[in-house]
């Protein structure tokens, strides 16, 4: 990764050598947080003309990728937004960005594959509010204040959920693999 220092804002050809150059990880990220994979391009742009316009205020020293990735976070979060204002239909994806965040989760020694394939098929069984809160909140980082307004619900009513749904969930995967 390579870091960037304020000088060279005003130099418009290292700014394009540090976007060729940290392209992949950065449309790796895109790929991963993107609500469909078809606005994958759309948020990339939307991130670099943000990150481009405010290259001046990152911080010396600072990973550009890393920096870049968090401006696409936010976009991708805001994305989730628009997409849940814009129709119910639209929100069928959730279940599949869960299903998505889960393959992609790294195994560790903690868990095993069974525990893993029967996570996929616990998150499937849940209610689309479940889901839609497992979502907004682990796999965006919204807060729970943030959750509660997206679901027109209270902050309190959300953390309530978010116990019960991870209590739900440790039950499914324990009876599962007993």
């Amino acid at each position: 990764m390579t870091s960037i220092s304020k000088r060279l804002i005003y130099d418009r050809a290292q700014i394009e050598q540090l976007l060729i150059d940290n392209e992949l990880p950065i449309r790796l990220y895109a790929c991963k947080v993107a609500p469909r994979q078809d606005l994958v391009d759309d948020i990339m742009q939307k991130a670099l003309v943000i990150a481009i316009r405010k290259i001046a205020n990152m911080d010396d020293g600072v990973s550009f990728a890393a920096w870049v990735c968090g401006i696409l976070r936010n976009v991708a979060r805001d994305e989730w937004k628009a997409l849940h204002r814009r129709s119910q239909r639209e929100r069928d994806g959730l279940a599949e960005f869960i299903e998505q965040m889960a393959e992609t989760t790294p195994d560790t020694s903690r868990f095993t594959d069974e525990h893993h394939q029967q996570l996929q098929h616990c998150l499937k069984n849940l209610p689309e509010r479940s889901q839609s809160i497992i979502t907004l909140h682990y796999n965006l980082g919204m807060t729970c204040a943030e959750v509660a307004e997206e679901i027109a619900s209270t902050g309190n009513a959300v953390k309530m959920s978010l116990s019960r749904i991870r209590q739900k969930l440790h039950s499914c995967i324990q009876e599962h693999l007993a």
